[in-house]
């Protein structure tokens, strides 16, 4: 079994960059020993343009992967269906 959240997953994260604690909402594209890479749909403020988005696994503070943004309706995602 894989330690990585497997590709298309709903990826919620907490992150680190510049000292500051960022959050994202995406779908997982590839993670590897030193990084993730997702399509992020919402941030700590709200929906946002769908972009691509490396984080590196040690700036990560808290993940959680096909929780309960996954299970929602498409209607009701962030980022719609």
């Amino acid at each position: 079994m894989s330690p990585w959240p497997l590709p298309g997953s709903c990826i919620r994260v907490v992150y680190s960059s510049n000292g500051l604690e960022m959050f994202a909402i995406g779908v997982l594209i590839r993670s590897d020993r030193d990084q993730m890479t997702l399509t992020q749909y919402s941030d700590q403020y709200g929906p946002v343009e769908p972009f691509r988005l490396d984080i590196q696994w040690s700036d990560i503070v808290r993940l959680t992967a096909n929780g309960p943004a996954a299970a929602a309706s498409p209607a009701a995602r962030p980022w719609g269906s």
